[in-house]
């Protein structure tokens, strides 16, 4: 196949949004390390189609095997599955308590299991869209609030104004504030500094 035949075809794209970088993240699962990011849906969606390109262009140049999409892969419809004797033993047993095959009830099995996690990861989403929104909204909601917002200044001395005006020293090397009877270590004494 040439370069513009793997460009043509329909690799699945799979889309999730990282909280903590509050980013976008695009990725390819058929390429492996073909992922990237953006402040919005359609930027990793673009970042990662022009890393596509890039990834199969490489890859031909280098001589590695290029994975074929999922949906244009062959399969067989047989697997061939290895297991402890104990599991296939209880398997065999249930398959015949329930008179039907062995395939037939591995089949039924694995198709629980994976119904099951499909259902997880769709309602997974649900949430983590739903979280993503409520934060958006609130944030929006309380922009002008959080635009008021500075952070307290320190002086040379370690000293900072707290809402109430009472000065309040910082022992910077134990990370901790002294002052208005905050030191909770025993045997230690609580001293309210005075300006």
């Amino acid at each position: 196949m040439t370069l513009d035949d793997y460009k043509s075809l329909n690799y699945e794209v799979r889309l999730k949004k990282d909280i903590e970088l509050d980013l976008h993240v695009a990725s390819i699962l058929e390429l492996p390390g073909c992922s990237a990011s953006g402040e919005t849906e359609a930027e990793a969606l673009s970042n990662v189609l022009e890393l596509k390109d890039d990834w199969l262009e490489t890859a031909l140049e280098e001589g590695f095997d290029i994975p074929l999409p999922y949906e244009d892969r062959e399969v067989s419809g047989r697997v061939t599955l290895r297991m402890p004797k104990s599991l296939h033993a209880s398997v065999s047993k249930r398959a015949e308590l329930e008179g039907i095959s062995l395939n037939l009830l591995l089949v039924t099995y694995i198709s629980e299991g994976f119904s099951r996690n499909e259902t997880k990861l769709h309602y997974q989403k649900e949430a983590s869209q739903y979280v993503e929104d409520f934060a958006s909204t609130f944030l929006t909601a309380n922009t002008s609030r959080h635009e008021a917002y500075e952070e307290p200044k320190f002086n040379q001395m370690g000293i900072k104004k707290t809402i109430d005006e009472q000065p309040i020293r910082v022992d910077f090397s134990k990370n901790r504030e002294i002052g208005k009877q905050q030191w909770d270590e025993p045997n230690q004494h609580k001293e309210v500094l005075n300006s």
